[in-house]
C-alpha cells in the first residue's frame, strides 16, 4: 500500500488536481501543463510556503499542524467527509504504519453476534469484516445477493459478472464501497492480507485502480440500493450500516417499508425457498 506517508500526499495531490482555476476566478492561461491548480497556487491560497507543500505532498513532513490542515481544507474547498479524511490521514501518517509482512488474526464472529444476525428475520443482513469480507449472513442476504459467506464484497464487486447484472446501477455501488473502504480503514496498520487483497483488486480490476486512486471517501451509513434480482425483478431496498462492538465489524442491513412492494416480493421469494429460512 505504499510508505506511511504516501496517503496524505496522494490525497493532498487529487484534491489539488480536481480544483479549476476557473473556480476560484483565475485565468487558466496558455501553457497550463497541470489539470488543476499548481502548487504555488495552492500554497498561495492556503497561506504556506511553496516549499512546505512540496514536502507535504511527497513525504517529506508528516507532521503539519492542526492549523496547517484547517487551511488546506478550506483551500481545497473539501467537504465534511473529505475535511475528516485530511485529519485521519494526518494522524495514521504520525502514528506510521506497518509495512505488509504482519498479518493479523482471522476475524471471528462472536455467538451473540450470530444471535443478532438471526433475530434480524426477513431484512437482508450481512456481517462484513475490516476489509468487507463477509463474515456471515442471514437467509434473506443469501436470498438477495446468493451465499457470499468466506468471500469479499469487494471480490464479489470488482471481480465477479454477476455483481454487475445484480446492480444496475453498478458503478454507483462501487464507488461507494470503495469510498466506505478509504473511510474506515484510513488509520489500519497495513497487515499482510490486506496487502495481498488491494494488489489483487489493482490488478484484477482496472476500475477500483481508478476509483481507489481517486482517493474518494464515503462516511455516510445509510442510503438505497438499486437491485435487478433474477427472480424478484427491480427491487429497491434502503440501507443502514452499523458499528459492531468487535472491531471493524459492520452489520449491513437492507430494509423496506412493511406495506411495500419491495418487502412483499422478498418474503414471498423467502416463502418459495424454505431451505433459505434454515438458520
Amino acid at each position: 500500500m505504499g510508505d506511511k506517508s504516501t496517503g496524505l500526499g496522494h490525497f493532498l495531490r487529487t484534491r489539488r488536481d480536481r480544483l479549476r482555476p476557473a473556480d476560484l476566478g483565475r485565468e487558466a492561461g496558455a501553457g497550463r501543463r497541470v489539470p488543476g491548480l499548481r502548487r504555488e497556487e495552492l500554497a498561495q491560497r492556503a497561506g504556506l510556503s511553496p516549499d512546505y507543500l512540496v514536502r507535504l505532498e511527497q513525504g517529506r513532513d508528516i507532521h503539519p499542524s492542526p492549523a496547517v490542515l484547517g487551511a488546506l481544507a478550506a483551500a481545497l474547498d473539501l467537504d465534511a467527509d473529505e475535511r475528516d479524511h485530511l485529519y485521519a490521514l494526518a494522524g495514521a501518517a504520525r502514528r506510521g504504519r506497518a509495512d505488509c509482512r504482519r498479518r493479523r488474526p482471522r476475524q471471528q464472529v462472536r455467538p451473540g453476534t450470530q444471535r443478532l444476525l438471526a433475530a434480524v428475520h426477513g431484512s437482508p443482513a450481512l456481517i462484513l469484516g475490516r476489509w468487507l469480507e463477509v463474515l456471515d449472513q442471514n437467509p434473506a442476504a443469501v436470498a438477495l445477493y446468493g451465499d457470499l459467506r468466506g468471500g469479499n464484497l469487494l471480490r464479489f464487486l470488482f471481480l465477479d459478472d454477476a455483481s454487475r447484472d445484480l446492480f444496475p446501477h453498478w458503478e454507483q455501488v462501487a464507488e461507494r464501497t470503495v469510498g466506505f473502504l478509504r473511510a474506515t480503514t484510513v488509520a489500519d496498520d497495513a497487515d499482510r492480507g490486506t496487502c495481498e487483497l488491494a494488489g489483487e483488486l489493482l490488478l484484477g480490476s482496472g476500475t477500483f485502480a481508478r476509483l481507489w486512486a481517486g482517493h474518494h471517501v464515503h462516511h455516510r451509513m445509510f442510503g438505497s440500493t438499486r437491485f435487478a434480482h433474477p427472480q424478484l425483478g427491480a427491487l429497491t431496498l434502503d440501507h443502514e450500516i452499523l458499528a459492531l462492538p468487535d472491531p471493524d465489524q459492520w452489520l449491513l442491513v437492507h430494509t423496506a417499508a412493511p406495506d411495500s412492494t419491495a418487502h412483499t416480493d422478498l418474503m414471498a421469494h423467502l416463502m418459495l425457498r424454505p431451505e433459505a429460512l434454515r438458520i
